[in-house]
């Protein structure tokens, strides 16, 4: 929890989420309407119906908020997906598994709602925020096989009466009826477009996973986009630096500023923070930042960025025990990575804008014979490079032949 006051950063871990814990927070993540409570999703695979000791199963997690410090306070269990449609088949493995993502909060039909993403069993779910209880359960899937469309971020309109769920897997948007309880429509981005688009801010803009670019999803009202009219592409603005033809930048996540003028755009993989010019369409510049920023919000005076590797991780030397097997056990690389928070006034933006895209391009660029490799003994005797994917560790690893 950030203070914006005192700039000071306070922790509150949650027990239930220790190393050996069979659950962990996922995406969602947002304060009630009261501002006193906080909402977060919490998932599990590997004990999705909470039945072992310590476990909680699929779910909301509710805090309180008081004086700048979070508790826990309740829990609201997300039950399997029972409805499958005539012809849709789920797969086993995920049968008692919601895996909930994203949430949005607001009132819906006047009552205080929460909007969830089940990424595991293919719906749109709205909860009750008092007690959990389940208003409606849509369904989402787009494949024969149920979880394949993996809904993944939500967002609710300002007057609580649609809701909008991206589906990572489908290249998709679907618009909700919240007060109806009905999927309205999904809006499918064809090939070329994008692929895994993953969510929808204000009715006015999407952004993509794997491809470079961040396209307006609705054409909004001149009020500023109060409400989503016409379901149409506007205009398509690159998140890739200049003089850059290969490689994705991977947007991760959008924020306006206070007046509405200019969109963010946090940049995992090219590590910079996209500034595009709304009145005018076009791209401002962009902003470094540390490894893998996911996150990037505007408070009345500030830009935040949430760089999820920080610094990055480091060597790890130190010996933190022994193995079963009586060999030495050393930290997990993922244990040596802390994410980091920056805090950059948005005034001070434009007058340093130039000097930081500079940075950021000559960081993404590629420097001296990068087609060469020099060879102590002058001679090259590299056959072949054998690229090894670990999908599970999320690394490459290479050996040479």
């Amino acid at each position: 929890m950030l203070n914006l006051e005192s700039n000071e950063l306070a922790n509150f871990p949650d027990a239930r989420l220790d190393l050996e814990a069979r659950q962990t927070y996922f995406l969602g993540l947002a304060f009630g309407l009261d501002g006193k409570h906080l909402y977060a999703s919490m998932a599990s695979y590997s004990d999705p119906l909470g039945k072992k000791e310590g476990s909680t199963g699929n779910g909301i997690a509710v805090y309180t908020f008081e004086s700048g410090k979070i508790s826990p306070d309740r829990f609201f269990r997300l039950a399997p997906r029972s409805s499958i449609p005539n012809g849709k088949v789920r797969r086993e493995q995920f049968r008692d598994v919601t895996y909930p993502a994203g949430l949005s909060i607001a009132n819906v039909g006047g009552q205080e709602r929460v909007l969830v993403a089940a990424n595991n069993s293919d719906e749109a779910i709205l909860l009750n925020a008092s007690d959990g209880k389940i208003i409606f359960r849509l369904d989402l899937s787009t494949f024969k096989r149920i979880p394949a469309s993996l809904p993944y971020a939500t967002v609710i309109s300002k007057d609580g009466t649609r809701g909008f769920v991206s589906l990572w897997n489908a290249s998709t948007v679907a618009e909700l009826d919240l007060v109806g309880g009905k999927v309205l429509r999904k809006s499918n981005w064809k090939a070329g477009q994008s692929s895994g688009w993953r969510f929808a801010s204000n009715c006015a803009a999407a952004q993509s996973r794997q491809l470079d670019s961040v396209r307006s999803a609705y054409q909004p009202r001149p009020d500023r986009g109060t409400r989503c009219t016409q379901r149409k592409t506007l205009y398509t603005l690159s998140t890739k630096p200049a003089g850059q033809a290969y490689g994705g930048s991977d947007p991760q996540s959008l924020a306006l500023a206070p007046d509405e003028n200019t969109l963010f755009s946090a940049n995992a993989i090219s590590d910079s923070i996209a500034v595009f010019d709304l009145t005018s369409h076009a791209s401002s510049g962009f902003i470094p930042t540390e490894w893998y920023p996911t996150v990037v919000a505007t408070t009345g005076k500030d830009l935040l960025i949430a760089s999820a590797k920080g610094h990055g991780s480091g060597p790890n030397p130190t010996p933190e025990g022994q193995k079963k097997d009586g060999r030495t056990q050393y930290p997990y690389v993922l244990g040596l990575i802390h994410g980091s928070l920056a805090r950059l006034p948005l005034a001070e933006i434009p007058a340093h804008l130039e000097a930081y895209t500079k940075e950021t391009a000559e960081r993404n660029a590629s420097r001296g014979n990068s087609d060469k490799v020099p060879f102590a003994a002058g001679e090259n005797k590299i056959k072949h490079v054998i690229y090894i994917i670990r999908k599970t560790a999320l690394t490459i690893r290479s050996s040479v032949i």
